[in-house]
């Protein structure tokens, strides 16, 4: 224990994975909230929930939250390049959510002992059925790991933290030297511009997630489109794009120029998507509730890419997610 104040208390050395002074006072805050707070079964969600940042013989030997966390950060997986991993955990094992976690956790533990009187393979589909994919970041559906891609960017939009984060930059955009390619977005007739962006990974098949944190913008769009959509449309006015779209307190889904109004109150700060390719199914969620706010059911014919658009604040991505498998279920928003 002795240790682990250290690594909190002084961030010196390989340990603070290149902490700031401020993103050290959010983690040392944590650590107080949870340290003398986190029983038996509430360390145990918090093990699962980290099991997608560590192995489970490193989780083995944790006894409290300080050594959970110690860990992270002696691993480097707590750094200002993984910053998501730490927002992700403060957000996920805040006390209140642990205590409503607690008892789905306690009936996953109930059914994991009433399978082991049933046979192996019953076993399997159980301990992936009921209450327990409830559990933030089961491994049920995979993430995808992906980036935004600048060669596909429109000329006013600017990236930060590797890629990850993009935000609109008109004044800036006249000082820079934006080479001219022909997958580039550009305006064509819109007059507020057309600042988008796919993601530089394309998909054929298969199930998966992401997230991205919307941050201040208030004009957003984020979705899928073909990776051969056109680039001087507006994401979602075309049959190849499938897109939520946020004006101000305004939202709407869009695909193939046909709108539907969404009544989101309060405002999402921070939304997954789930694909299912072969479904022709994409989903959109709050990802702090869980609670989905549409889906659009189509066929897919070519390789999707995810897309985005920004036109004030910035949009953060947050990639090789894990989502429940019971994601898709989940009851959708008031309409």
């Amino acid at each position: 224990m002795e240790n682990a104040t250290a690594a909190t208390t002084q961030p010196t050395g390989t340990h603070n994975g290149g902490f700031s002074g401020q993103h050290w006072d959010l983690f040392r805050t944590f650590l107080d909230q949870v340290s003398s707070k986190v029983d038996e079964d509430e360390l145990a969600i918090m093990k699962t929930i980290c099991l997608t940042y560590l192995p489970k013989k490193d989780l083995d030997t944790v006894q409290d939250a300080r050594t959970l966390f110690e860990e992270l950060v002696a691993r480097l997986l707590l750094s200002r390049d993984n910053l998501d991993v730490l927002e992700d955990l403060l957000r996920t094992c805040a006390r209140e959510d642990l205590i409503g976690k607690l008892e789905l956790y306690k009936q996953l533990r109930k059914r994991e002992m009433t399978c082991e009187q049933c046979s192996s393979q019953q076993h399997t589909s159980e301990q992936h059925r009921g209450s327990g994919p409830e559990l933030v970041r089961s491994t049920s559906i995979p993430g995808i790991k992906f980036k935004f891609d600048p060669n596909t960017a429109h000329r006013s939009l600017k990236f930060s933290n590797k890629s990850t984060v993009v935000s609109r930059d008109v004044e800036g955009a006249k000082h820079r030297h934006v080479p001219k390619r022909p997958e580039r977005f550009v305006d064509g007739p819109y007059r507020a511009g057309n600042p988008l962006v796919l993601g530089d990974v394309a998909i054929t098949s298969g199930k998966h997630y992401w997230e991205i944190s919307v941050n201040e913008s208030t004009i957003y769009i984020i979705g899928i489109a073909y990776r051969s959509t056109r680039r001087d449309e507006r994401l979602g006015d075309n049959a190849t794009s499938w897109i939520l779209d946020r004006t101000g307190n305004d939202y709407e889904t869009r695909h193939a120029g046909k709108p539907h109004k969404l009544k989101l109150d309060p405002h999402p700060v921070r939304i997954g998507i789930l694909l299912d390719y072969e479904a022709g199914r994409v989903s959109f969620f709050d990802a702090e509730t869980r609670r989905k706010l549409y889906t659009f059911k189509d066929h897919f014919a070519n390789p999707v890419c995810p897309a985005f658009g920004v036109w004030d604040g910035e949009l953060t991505l947050h990639t090789g997610l894990k989502a429940i498998r019971d994601l898709e279920n989940q009851p959708s928003f008031s309409r």
